[in-house]
Parts: structure tokens; sequence; C-alpha cells
């Protein structure tokens, strides 16, 4: 359900959980595809454990690629308000945040891949 609302958020489409499927087609029809995708990995017989675990690693991989750009945008002021720019301090702990982000990411996924996935 979460992925759904992400979807339908994402490219606005209109939705309400009030409102028949018809006023919010492309809503129901995601969802649906993601019901049956979950569908597939319950009846393929692979270990939900597992494949939580490598979601798990994949996400804590992406998380630097998404607050890199996070952190540039907020120090310059040609696209935020200069007087909301980050300032020295704010840059300096976003910036070390960042840095440990990428190791733990680096390490998750040189550890998964050590373990053979966890196991």
């Amino acid at each position: 359900m979460s992925a759904t609302y992400a979807v339908s958020e994402y490219f606005g489409w209109h939705w309400k959980k009030d409102e028949p499927p018809a006023n919010s087609a492309l809503f129901h029809l995601v969802y649906m595809v993601f019901l049956a995708l979950a569908l597939v990995i319950v009846v393929s017989g692979l270990d939900p454990v597992q494949v939580t675990e490598t979601a798990m690693v994949f996400n804590a991989v992406a998380l630097p690629f998404t607050l890199f750009p996070l952190l540039l945008v907020a120090s310059d002021p040609q696209f935020v308000d200069p007087s909301l720019v980050n300032g020295p301090m704010i840059h300096l702990v976003g910036w070390l945040g960042f840095g440990l982000l990428t190791l733990v990411a680096l390490a998750g996924l040189l550890l998964y891949i050590l373990t053979g996935g966890g196991g």
C-alpha cells in the first residue's frame, strides 16, 4: 500500500480511500500490480527474511545518492532563498553525516557480499 501511495504521489494521480475505484483507477491499478508482484514473491518460494535483508542493504546503498543532491541544493542560494541557505556549521554536520552514511552503506554492501547475503 505504501508503494502505491508513493507512486501515485510522484505522478500526481488522484487517489482517496473513500472513493470508488473508478474515480482513482490508476491508483487501484498500481495497487493490483504491487499485489501481484507480492504474490509472485510469495509463490516463488523465496525466503521473506532474505528478501527483506537484501532490500535493506540496497536501501542503505541508495541513501547517499538521495542525500547528496539535497546537501548541494541546501547550500546554494540559486535554489534556496538566501536567508534559508545552510550555515557553515549545518553544512559541516550535513557533510559529516553524508560521509558516515556513505561508509555505512559501503560496509553494509561489503558485509552482505562477504557473508553470501547475510546467511
